[in-house]
């Protein structure tokens, strides 16, 4: 015969090995332990979690998922492990930071939730208002100020945190900042009862009563 023989053909076989294998399972986990949440049955869950995290320890993921699953239980020292290791809070990026400084204010540890965010390479604006937050509730009038300050330069003006930046500022004893911030939110903001009542405890700080209730009076016939 003419007709050429033909052979079978040999395809090659993929060899899908041990992690890979894991990686699936724990995926399967990850997805059984959503659903579980998705019901409230959060013991079953978190167990889930674990599981997939012993199958796949390098998934980001995984780790923080279930870290977020200790805090919710309560297990903030096994959270707290799973974050950070043995690593130093220094070789924290930021995000394991705010993790971290979260259960600290959650174990009352507010100075060590304080240099926690302070080492944060790069601030965000909400870091910024959390550590004001954190320095005022500590007492530490001048650095809540200073927090505050920087939050209100990097978001959209607003008279409400204005005006408590004020009333901090009159506290601290500074009225000329004050009076310079109120005069700054009627400048962005145009005048409205809140800041022309501002204007007048700004007036009273400073002793000038006349001014204070001319101020007052404006701000209750708008």
């Amino acid at each position: 015969s003419c007709t050429a023989p033909r052979f079978p053909v040999l395809r090659p076989v993929r060899i899908v090995d041990r992690q890979e294998i894991a990686r699936a399972k724990a995926e399967q986990y990850f997805i059984m332990a959503r659903d579980l949440e998705r019901r409230a049955r959060h013991a079953e869950a978190e167990r889930f979690y674990e599981m997939a995290c012993d199958l796949d320890p390098h998934s980001r993921v995984l780790r923080d998922q279930l870290a977020r699953k200790y805090v919710e239980s309560g297990k903030l020292v096994q959270a707290q492990l799973l974050i950070k290791g043995a690593r130093g809070i220094s070789e924290l990026d930021g995000e394991e930071k705010r993790f971290i400084a979260g259960i600290y204010i959650k174990t009352g540890e507010l100075r060590r939730a304080i240099e926690t965010i302070e080492l944060i390479d790069s601030l965000a604006a909400s870091d910024y208002y959390s550590l004001a937050i954190m320095y005022e509730s500590a007492g530490d009038l001048p650095r809540a100020i200073a927090r505050y300050l920087a939050f209100f330069e990097r978001t959209t003006p607003s008279a409400e945190l204005g005006m408590k930046i004020v009333r901090l500022l009159i506290t601290a004893g500074r009225s000329k900042g004050a009076d310079s911030l109120v005069t700054r939110l009627i400048a962005q903001l145009g005048e409205s009862a809140m800041l022309l009542d501002g204007k007048g405890i700004v007036a009273l700080s400073r002793g000038d009563t006349t001014d204070a209730l001319a101020n007052f009076s404006r701000a209750i016939s708008m």
